[in-house]
């Protein structure tokens, strides 16, 4: 996740502020969180809805996709998993 912050200018060496952005590196969980994000996507899942169930790790992914490859809307998704 990035933090952005601005640093702090010093007049008497003539710098301005400038934008400097931190990236914390990611974390496993949040890889795998990512990658079942772009899968579901992949499937035909809307961003949002494929957010929400790839949040959720005690999810099972394969299903998901299965469900969408039968036809299963956005909406029906959400009521066979949750």
């Amino acid at each position: 996740m990035a933090k952005p912050f601005f640093n702090k200018p010093n007049p008497e060496e003539g710098n301005q502020p400038e934008l400097v952005v931190y990236f914390e590196p990611e974390t496993e969980h949040q890889r795998i969180t990512t990658w079942r994000k772009e899968e579901l996507e992949k499937a035909g899942t809307d961003p949002l809805i494929a957010e929400i169930v790839a949040s959720d790790h005690n999810v099972d992914l394969h299903q998901a996709i299965e469900l969408k490859a039968q036809g299963c809307t956005d909406k029906l998704l959400l009521s066979i998993l949750f």
